[in-house]
């Protein structure tokens, strides 16, 4: 079975001591919603690809307005790998399962 879909994440680490480095890290952040990513947690973002063959290109864009300073990482997930995410929010209810431990 070939799988064609997935999604991207970006996960960043850009410095924000100065102004300018402020307005850089904004304008990335701007230009990644502005290609259809979604904030996931702070600084991770995410989005479906119909084609992975389109990593390249999305690889790409993201290059074209990324910053020279910064760590930058693009991972790609199966959808199947995306779902079995596992969130835990404290000490709430996730399907209306307590969860206390996850097993792997």
């Amino acid at each position: 079975m070939v799988v064609n879909d997935g999604y991207l994440i970006v996960l960043f680490d850009l410095p924000v001591k100065t102004k300018e480095e402020r307005k850089r890290y904004s304008r990335f952040r701007r230009n990644l919603l502005k290609n259809g990513y979604l904030m996931l947690q702070k600084s991770i973002y995410y989005k479906y690809i119909r084609e992975l063959r389109a990593l390249d290109i999305e690889k790409n864009k993201i290059h074209k307005y990324c910053p020279m300073e910064g760590n930058i990482k693009i991972i790609r997930l199966t959808k199947k790998q995306f779902e079995s995410i596992a969130s835990i929010l404290g000490d709430k209810r996730i399907d209306n399962t307590f969860i206390d431990y996850i097993e792997y």
